[in-house]
């Protein structure tokens, strides 16, 4: 009923979220790493 499709809901916004971060993080380093080879030094830690 409504609340097994929340839980659904809920669990469906979650997995969206993990996939939403890991692409921005990938992104993110990648564009470090442009960055870093452009100025000649290394900024990942």
């Amino acid at each position: 009923g409504d609340r097994h499709c929340r839980r659904w809901s809920s669990e469906k916004r979650g997995a969206e979220v993990e996939r939403d971060g890991f692409i921005h993080g990938s992104e993110y380093a990648s564009l470090q790493r442009n960055v870093s080879q452009r100025l000649g030094f290394n900024v990942t830690p």
